[in-house]
């Protein structure tokens, strides 16, 4: 363990005119310390943790907590039962620890108790080199701790030098956001494509017009394939009780992920064992038949603590707005830390998800448009598939890492992660629809996966100039194996029949189809460096680099071909490499006050892309560059941020469809346009606002065009604007009241076979979505929370050219009880 001293900033010099001023403050401040430490409080607390003991007995005495997570890591508190000042309490709770509870106007600052004769200022203590940078029991909805997903290194917030964004533990709970669809639903800057059914349909990511394809588990390198399938289905449902925290970066993330979009990758933080006794157990019910139970226990194995464990069981079911679809799933995670010696951790991490729907409908609802172009006209809760049509997967992941501390300065990580996944689908859909009925058509696909995942680094301090600097350095890679076997075909023109308002397809006899299929195998490697270097006491430079290995290879699978219409087609359809592409990271960040901070950054990605052009050639990797200049804030400790920027995208070799021309094969070609932008701007706030009152938001907006100034992919909306916000009255300490609001502006699909008449008929005009939340803490155990989401009930499209609709109004209610 190594204590780390936060440089203090040195106060500004007091003007004479300010101090008649300084001493009425001074005064009405002892006064309140005086009130605060006679106020009585009558307590009732069982043995739990120091952390959220300390803060329940700061929410009773209605003063803002100031205390880093580190401090308290692996501490238990007493049970407190009886009458006490505030003072009292806090100094009962802290006997023994080392610890004391530091009266600063409305806050309570806790710090380590003086040595000596020395008087120690306040400190920020870290394991290792890092600041905490768990969620779980803060009631934050920001982190005062480290986020290492942009950078590898260990930064705040405020000293990360681009958009980062860390949706909480705590916002997960008050906003019932159980998936990370509705995770990644609420973060700022981020807008969603979505299409089916919560299990088994489609959900992808955008940031800054792009999409987001780089994904991180607890900080180190992985691919999406260990969830998810080919076409971005499973993502989404993922299951959010595993989680601690989940980080989105906005912009290239090339440092770290190599290959994507400029537009940002997501961190998946899991939860991690307590070194004390902790368990709960939820159960809730809700609109479309919604049943969720989750679990979850975490505490030492052994009496001298380590050995440490956590399991996390979750398991929900549920229908839809649209008819004949009920699904369900479970997930179950557990993992282990052991202490090998004082300074080496090994942890052991499993994870495992079933999911199965019936009525289940993947990426084809029903069209907007019959087949002569004419606009068509569905509610949205007609079901787009028939009943038979079903899906079945599951996902393991394996996760083994070792940390080791050479010395104060100098640490090691190594992690590696096995995934299998697995996906069965059958599904009757629309082909061409016609005004006397449709084209049926069928899918079929069995899709499995094998992925790797390593990550190894070493990080730490160095001094240099008479000043200390933190680099890390390290190498990490992915491979992706996937067989895809699949059918797809259509039956003729026919009219489709409908009952109860389903398809009624019957299943086809799916061995009298031609069979089609491949394997994909797809590999990254890499090594990296990042260093922040400090010129001086408010200035820090931030420069790094990766050097990246890429390749790919799909050939039919043996005895089909990969397009079953040419059964002369080339086995072959893909094989490319690129070796050797470097990276580049720079940042630069200058502290204003103790307050404020001025940064700018300049980040790249490549990205190899499968598209054509009218040869069949493949286009070249798409460059990804992302220009950022911002002011951020870090309030009260770390407990609130905010982060203002302005930012540009830059991408060349930008796939773009060209017109109706078709490839040899006969799929749509593209043409690569270079020189395409995306400007735009970002505000964002997240953290304590006043005592008991929690915010998360951010406006943005961001639009692309082309190198002649055209506007690209109106498809995703120009401006956005989120905001949750939670409140905890002073005299009702037990209450949580909280509501919000998402709105985006117009969007239209502007294809290009489109006519003018087809895109506004895709136009969906701006729409806002209001949501409210409740939450009484019956007792020190038990607590019911209650969401009631789309208040206003509000009708609006999730996909550009298919009538998918998003989720009405509807009553969530939560019952939670902790041991």
């Amino acid at each position: 363990m190594k204590l780390h001293t936060r440089r203090e900033a040195q106060p500004f010099p007091a003007f004479p005119a300010r101090r008649t001023l300084a001493r009425l403050v001074a005064g009405a401040l002892l006064v309140g310390a005086q009130a605060v430490h006679a106020q009585s409080l009558n307590l009732d607390l069982p043995a739990q943790s120091l952390e959220s003991a300390l803060a329940n007995v700061a929410r009773q005495s209605g003063l803002q907590l100031a205390l880093d997570p580190a401090l308290a890591a692996g501490r238990s508190a007493p049970a407190l039962s009886g009458q006490f000042t505030t003072m009292q309490a806090f100094e009962r709770l802290l006997a023994g620890s080392g610890l004391q509870a530091v009266r600063q106007g409305d806050t309570l600052v806790i710090q380590p108790v003086p040595r000596g004769d020395a008087q120690l200022r306040a400190v920020t203590v870290t394991a290792g080199v890092e600041r905490s940078g768990r969620t779980e029991g803060t009631g934050s909805y920001t982190t005062s701790g480290s986020v290492t997903a942009a950078t590898g290194l260990n930064l705040s917030l405020r000293e990360t030098p681009q958009s980062v964004t860390v949706i909480t533990r705590q916002q997960m709970d008050d906003q019932s956001l159980n998936s990370l669809g509705d995770v990644i639903n609420q973060t700022p800057g981020v807008s969603m494509f979505k299409m089916g059914a919560p299990i088994g349909g489609r959900l992808d990511f955008f940031s800054r017009g792009y999409q987001i394809t780089n994904y991180q588990l607890d900080g180190s390198v992985a691919t999406s394939g260990t969830w998810g399938d080919n076409y971005g289905s499973g993502l989404g449902a993922l299951d959010s009780a595993l989680y601690d925290s989940v980080t989105v970066v906005r912009g290239a993330t090339g440092l770290l992920t190599g290959a994507g979009d400029p537009s940002g990758s997501i961190n998946l933080v899991r939860k991690k064992p307590t070194d004390t006794f902790q368990a709960s157990v939820e159960a809730g019910l809700g609109r479309w038949d919604l049943r969720r139970t989750t679990a979850d226990l975490s505490g030492p194995l052994n009496a001298a603590g380590s050995l440490r464990g956590r399991l996390v069981a979750a398991y929900q079911e549920s229908g839809h707005w649209f008819k004949n679809y009920e699904g369900r799933q479970s997930t179950l995670y557990g993992v282990i830390e052991a202490d090998l010696g004082v300074a080496t951790q090994l942890s052991v991490a499993l994870e495992h998800g079933n999911a199965r729907a019936n009525g289940v409908a993947y990426m084809w609802g029903f069209p907007l448009f019959y087949a002569d172009g004419s606009p068509t006209n569905f509610s949205g809760d007609e079901s787009p598939v028939p009943e038979w049509s079903s899906r079945r997967s599951h996902h393991s992941n394996l996760t083994v890492g070792v940390e080791h501390e050479f010395n104060k300065n100098w640490q090691a990580k190594l992690k590696y992660t096995y995934g299998k996944r697995k996906t069965k689908l059958r599904e009757g859909i629309i082909g061409d629809l016609f005004h006397h009925g449709a084209e049926p058509a069928f899918w079929l696909f069995d899709d499995e996966s094998d992925t790797h995942a390593l990550d190894a680094s070493i990080h730490g301090k160095y001094p240099l100039w008479g000043r200390e600097h933190d680099l890390i350095v390290g190498v990490s890679g992915w491979r992706d194996n996937k067989d895809f076997p699949q059918q797809l075909f259509f039956g003729g023109e026919g009219t489709i029949p409908f009952a109860g308002g389903a398809l009624g397809i019957p299943e086809p006899d799916w061995n009298q189809q031609e069979n089609g299929g491949w394997i994909t195998d797809t590999k990254q490697s890499g090594a990296y460096f990042s260093t922040r270097l400090r010129p001086s006491e408010r200035s820090a430079v931030i420069i790094g680099g990766r050097w990246s290995n890429w390749s790919t290879y799909t050939e039919a699978l043996p005895g089909r071909n990969y397009n079953p219409d040419d059964p002369n087609a080339n086995p072959i359809w893909d094989d490319r490499k690129e070796n050797r592409v470097f990276t580049p990271y720079a940042g630069f960040v200058f502290d204003l006050n103790q307050a404020l901070s001025i940064y700018t950054s300049y980040t790249e990605v490549f990205n190899p892309q499968s598209r054509q052009d009218i040869n069949g050639l493949f286009l070249d990797p798409e460059s990804g560059k992302n220009y950022e200049l911002g002011l951020k804030g870090e309030w009260l400790g770390g407990r609130l941020n905010t982060n203002i920027s302005v930012f540009e995208v830059r991408k060349d070799n930008l796939a773009v469809a060209d017109g109706d021309r078709l490839t040899p094969t006969g799929t749509q070609a593209y043409i690569a346009h270079d020189k395409t932008k995306g400007r735009g701007w970002e505000v964002e706030v997240a953290g304590l606002l006043a005592p008991g009152w929690q915010v998360q938001g951010g406006y943005t907006r961001v639009v692309v065009r082309d190198g002649e100034g055209n506007r690209l992919d109106a498809r995703r909306p120009a401006h956005q604007f989120k905001l949750f916000t939670a409140y905890t009255p002073r005299n009702l300490p037990r209450l949580t009241v909280g509501g919000g609001i998402n709105w985006q502006s117009k969007t239209y699909a502007d294809f290009s076979w489109y006519s003018e008449a087809q895109k506004a008929h895709t136009s969906q005009s701006g729409y806002a979505v209001v949501n409210l939340m409740a939450r009484y803490e019956i007792s020190d155990q038990l607590g019911l929370t209650v969401g009631l989401g789309n208040v206003f009930d509000s009708k609006y499209r999730t996909s550009f050219n298919n009538h998918e609709y998003g989720a009405g109004r509807n009553l969530v209610a939560t019952l939670k009880y902790q041991f």
